[in-house]
């Protein structure tokens, strides 16, 4: 036992000396790197006497329902309360100083409780005290999405959610959120913005989570999409004898290069207006365009029940390509839109 330090729990303090392991760990940002903080743990081992079973119960009652989160832990010199070795302050942990292992110790083992009581607790705590320009930053996820709203409008979403540490002073969670407002996208209404603050994550941080979506008018497509692929062209070569000297490897005309569209548009009421999709690679005159193959087809109507007798349904219609490509020189993909 480490003689002369004893730990405290809130107000209450255990009754005799304890040995304690104590280890920190820096925390890092999952995208920078930067160091936001560090993560301390302590491991914590004493002991209680008594002399009687029931003694060391009613003793081991109290320290159990003393010793819980959401207090100051501390490592103090016993007789001189204001002198403390260690500590993990629970106001500026990030969700509070947190008990990670319950007390145990060993239950139903007379010879042992006829005197003494060995027990094993742990505490664990974050702190963000990062520097560089993610020092306030604690976490923050993002995602993008892009599909097809519920009447039938194409739709884009950015979402995410932001966790900063507070107070920071003109920098908080719902301000980041706001910053990330894409702006306008040409040919897309909107953004519809929405983001929530909530500042009672813990006392040490602050969070926001934001939604910004772009819709396109019901007249477009339902659903688009359109795959290109490309395979390149490799040089062949032959070995060619001489009389005086060693082989010659040359290198003879190239291989065929071939390249695949495919895709497909599905339109509630009527036939997309695309019925047949430029072909990306066709050339002059068709030149490159080893085959075609357009289909036209009806889908099973969507719908449903209107109040008692009333009912609807919408007709889809979907137009589906495919095109393969050949040339004696290599295809390049088209710019991105």
């Amino acid at each position: 036992m480490s003689d002369g330090l004893t730990l405290q729990v809130g107000a209450y303090s255990l009754p005799y000396p304890c040995a304690i392991n104590i280890e920190k760990n820096a925390l890092f940002h999952p995208d920078t790197n930067a160091n936001i903080g560090h993560q301390v743990r302590w491991d914590v081992t004493s002991y209680t006497l008594g002399a009687s079973t029931t003694a060391l119960r009613t003793a081991m009652d109290a320290i159990e329902a003393a010793v819980a989160a959401g207090q100051d832990v501390k490592l103090v010199k016993p007789g001189d309360p204001d002198l403390t070795i260690h500590e993990l302050p629970n106001s500026t942990a990030h969700g509070g100083v947190k008990f990670v292992r319950p007390i145990s110790f060993p239950a139903g083992q007379p010879a042992q409780w006829a005197s003494n009581v060995r027990f094993h607790f742990s505490f664990q705590a974050h702190y963000y005290d990062g520097v560089g320009a993610d020092a306030q930053l604690l976490w923050e996820t993002q995602s993008y999405e892009y599909g097809n709203d519920a009447n039938g409008g194409q739709r884009r979403v950015w979402k995410g959610e932001i966790h900063v540490k507070s107070p920071v002073s003109g920098d908080s969670a719902w301000a980041r959120a706001w910053a990330k407002n894409p702006g306008v996208i040409s040919g897309w209404n909107g953004p519809l913005a929405r983001v929530e603050h909530n500042s009672h994550v813990s006392a040490a941080a602050t969070k926001a989570s934001y939604e910004f979506a772009y819709i396109r008018g019901a007249g477009d497509d339902d659903e688009y999409t359109q795959t290109l692929e490309k395979v390149d062209s490799i040089e062949k070569f032959v070995i060619v004898e001489v009389l005086d000297g060693d082989p010659v490897r040359q290198a003879t005309t190239k291989g065929k290069a071939s390249a695949r569209q495919n895709g497909r548009r599905v339109k509630s009421g009527s036939y997309p207006d695309a019925e047949e999709p430029l072909a990306t690679w066709a050339g002059e005159d068709n030149a490159n365009l080893l085959t075609r193959h357009v289909t036209r087809e009806e889908l099973p109507p969507t719908g449903g029940q209107g109040g008692m007798t009333e009912s609807y349904e919408t007709k889809r219609y979907a137009v589906s390509w495919n095109y393969e490509f050949e040339s004696a020189s290599n295809f390049e993909f088209p710019a991105a839109e």
